[in-house]
């Protein structure tokens, strides 16, 4: 009995396999998955907005105990 979606009679399955996704993702990253990319973008686009620093605020006092 054939399976269901092997290519019989000219009837493809939608699925796609996990080498066909691997394929694809090697395509589109190289060795680097989506993941790692992301955060390094994430990273150069934090280096590269300038960071607004906040005005530094003089320590508080300490709380003295009761005796």
């Amino acid at each position: 009995m054939p399976r269901k979606g092997s290519g019989e009679e000219g009837v493809k399955s939608k699925q796609r396999s996990k080498s066909d996704k691997a394929r694809r993702s090697f395509e589109l990253n190289g060795t680097y998955s989506s993941k790692h990319l992301r955060l390094r973008a994430a990273e150069a686009e934090a280096k590269a907005r300038p960071r607004l620093e906040a005005p530094a605020q003089p320590p508080k006092p300490k709380k003295q105990r009761s005796t």
